[in-house]
């Protein structure tokens, strides 16, 4: 499923900053929206109504920081990229329109288009780090439901929720697994590689091995966890060697590396034009299949193979 960002309006309400602290503010927000499409998240960025006018301190609007020559032009760039587009104008809400309208969601008693955007579509809400309440990549937020026999029904719900790059760290995998979620063989698998998983290479070869897979076979599921739990894995390794808890890990034994011929069917060319042993690999027990790979860089991996076991001194054939 896409994923988009909506903008949180109520962290934009009651602002207190000098033009320093909002320009913090502002830039912080954008490396959020960042992190958030890095992840995986779709590029649309929805709003109530047009942030420029947004005053983030005394004379000092949204407007203001898009044009203000000491913050970064990356970050100024990077909002302007984004496909901004108002809720209540795109027939993403005439699709929803009735859950809108039997629906209100508040937060701390407040109502918020915002959130109640964000916990209908399913969408990460964003916020200016602008109180503690905001600081939690979680919030749990008052529904009011109106039943088709006109009762009215209380109840909570959580939605994810982001003001920081961090908090886009905790939620990344939930993100993966929505986008994973809709993932219907291997063909689409490979094609989308890149927006599932930014810290995994994979050589060419893996294309064709991916492609066989066809919609409905059991062993797609698995290995998109594969590479999710390995993507995930390396947002969090910056030196030292990358910890493979919780996979099923094996290198092959010293006879069949010393075989010449086994050795070459475990060379695999990669992204960079060199060809390496992809000698470490993860097991699918349940189909006999293999993923080989390679954790030579801190924070990527590079899948050189997945496909059935190959040959071994013991299983030759």
């Amino acid at each position: 499923m896409e994923i988009e960002m909506v903008f949180n309006e109520l962290s934009a309400e009651n602002l207190n900053n000098d033009k320093f602290q909002a320009r913090d503010l502002m830039s912080e927000l954008v490396m959020t929206l960042q992190a958030s499409t890095k992840a995986g998240v779709s590029r649309i960025f929805r709003t109530r109504d047009d942030m420029n006018s947004i005053e983030l301190a005394a004379e000092y609007s949204i407007a203001k920081w898009r044009n203000d020559p000491d913050v970064e032009l990356e970050l100024r760039s990077f909002l302007r990229s984004l496909n901004n587009r108002s809720p209540y104008c795109d027939n993403t809400i005439a699709a929803i329109q009735a859950q809108f309208d039997l629906a209100d969601v508040s937060f701390n008693g407040q109502k918020s288009e915002g959130l109640r955007f964000a916990a209908i579509t399913q969408s990460i809400a964003i916020s200016l780090a602008s109180k503690p309440e905001w600081d939690k990549s979680t919030l749990l937020l008052a529904l009011e439901e109106i039943e088709p026999d006109g009762e009215i029904v209380f109840s909570k719900i959580k939605i994810k929720h982001a003001s920081s790059t961090q908090h886009i760290e905790e939620i990344t995998p939930w993100i993966r697994e929505q986008i994973s979620n809709d993932i219907e063989d291997g063909r689409q698998l490979w094609l989308e590689r890149s927006k599932l998983f930014d810290r995994i290479d994979f050589c060419d070869c893996v294309g064709k091995q991916l492609i066989d897979i066809l919609a409905g076979d059991p062993k797609l599921i698995h290995i998109v966890n594969i590479f999710s739990i390995l993507n995930q894995k390396c947002q969090f390794w910056d030196m030292g060697s990358l910890s493979l808890e919780g996979l099923d890990v094996s290198g092959e034994s010293e006879s069949t590396m010393n075989n010449k011929n086994f050795k070459e069917k475990r060379t695999f060319k990669c992204p960079d034009g060199q060809e390496r042993v992809f000698e470490p690999h993860i097991k699918l027990k349940f189909c006999n299949w293999r993923i080989h790979f390679l954790s030579k860089t801190p924070g990527r991996v590079i899948i050189g193979y997945v496909g059935t076991h190959l040959p071994t001194t013991k299983y030759p054939t």
